[in-house]
């Protein structure tokens, strides 16, 4: 009787260990890099009070440091079409890429 008592208890407790999540942990500071895979050059990026002359096709920028929160992003392309949006740095990786695809729209990875 008391090894059932002593497996049951071993049951609950390891089934209590494991069904416990794990706090995410957000890093302080992100590192931000931007891509270009626009089908022209990017001439001129703002990212908060950053800004970042050019970006040829299929390259990437320096790397930014930011904290978590919301940021302006804005880019001239080479013909001088404007695009704006907000973006939200956040997330568990603390290394993000911000993507501007083919079409002009803006992703993060």
């Amino acid at each position: 009787m008391k090894i059932v008592v002593w497996i049951m208890s071993l049951v609950v407790c390891s089934w209590i260990f494991i069904s416990c999540e794990k706090g995410k942990v957000e890093p302080q500071e992100y590192v931000v890099m931007i891509h270009n895979n626009y089908f022209e050059r990017i001439d001129s990026v703002r990212l908060s009070v950053y800004k970042i002359n050019s970006i040829d096709v299929n390259h990437r920028s320096e790397k930014i440091i930011l904290d978590n929160g919301n940021y302006l992003f804005s880019y001239i392309s080479v013909s001088g079409l404007a695009f704006g949006s907000e973006v939200s740095i956040q997330g568990e990786k603390e290394k993000l890429q911000i993507t501007i695809d083919k079409n002009g729209h803006v992703e993060i990875d």
